[in-house]
């Protein structure tokens, strides 16, 4: 049975993202290992193969395009947000944090996802939907803490 554990968990692939739990509830659900890494653990597989086709690291790619461990990319890109109080508070310059407050002032999206203080007592961040642009403020940042995203 090909699935994410089977194919990329097992070759040491996995980011703990949680996008195969995420898709696919009822298959899968995200743990953390021995290590205290989150990943994929089979819970009821049937062997339909959309965890895979959803996997960042599952992927075909060609050699030209592909650096381990990084992924697939086309063009590389640096930048920084320049409103000074983004880029004090954000992480490496404030980009992101730029990026996702023009897609929500422009209505390109309805919310977008960041990390937050988690609600729950085994964590201690987790996801959070933000969908006014003001409260981005409040998530800015970077949190070196495993994360997975599959209950957004």
């Amino acid at each position: 049975m090909k699935n994410v554990v089977t194919e990329i968990v097992k070759n040491g692939l996995c980011s703990g993202c949680g996008i195969c739990a995420g898709i696919t509830e009822k298959c899968l659900k995200i743990v953390f290992d021995k290590y205290g890494q989150l990943i994929p653990e089979v819970s009821n597989c049937n062997d339909c193969g959309v965890c895979l086709s959803v996997c960042p690291f599952a992927q075909s790619t060609t050699k030209s395009s592909l650096v381990f461990p990084l992924g697939n990319y086309i063009k590389n890109y640096v930048g920084y947000s320049n409103l000074e109080e983004e880029r004090i508070k954000g992480a490496s310059g404030g980009l992101a944090t730029r990026v996702l407050r023009v897609l929500l002032e422009r209505k390109i999206v309805d919310g977008v996802i960041v990390v937050g203080p988690s609600k729950r007592h085994d964590r201690f961040f987790e996801p959070v939907i933000v969908k006014n642009p003001k409260q981005l403020a409040n998530y800015a940042g970077s949190k070196y803490y495993p994360v997975e995203f599959s209950s957004v």
